[in-house]
């Protein structure tokens, strides 16, 4: 599957994922509490949160830098 974006409608995308995620994510229970505050605070244009562990900062070697959750 390949998905088109175009470059100016990047921002609400990854915004409309984010929170698609988030959703099913709490639907399913289970996300925490302190992952669930992280990712609400998250900086859209900033770096994507870790889904495991919800640290948005650059990826180390394709994986999180705080847990190593493979994201490449």
């Amino acid at each position: 599957m390949e998905l088109l974006v175009q470059e100016q409608d990047v921002p609400q995308f990854a915004r409309m994922m984010r929170d698609d995620w988030v959703r099913s994510v709490q639907q399913e229970g289970t996300i925490n509490t302190d992952l669930d505050a992280k990712l609400a605070a998250h900086d859209p244009d900033g770096e994507p949160p870790c889904p495991a562990c919800g640290t948005a900062a650059p990826l180390v070697d394709d994986c999180c830098s705080d847990c190593g959750l493979y994201l490449g």
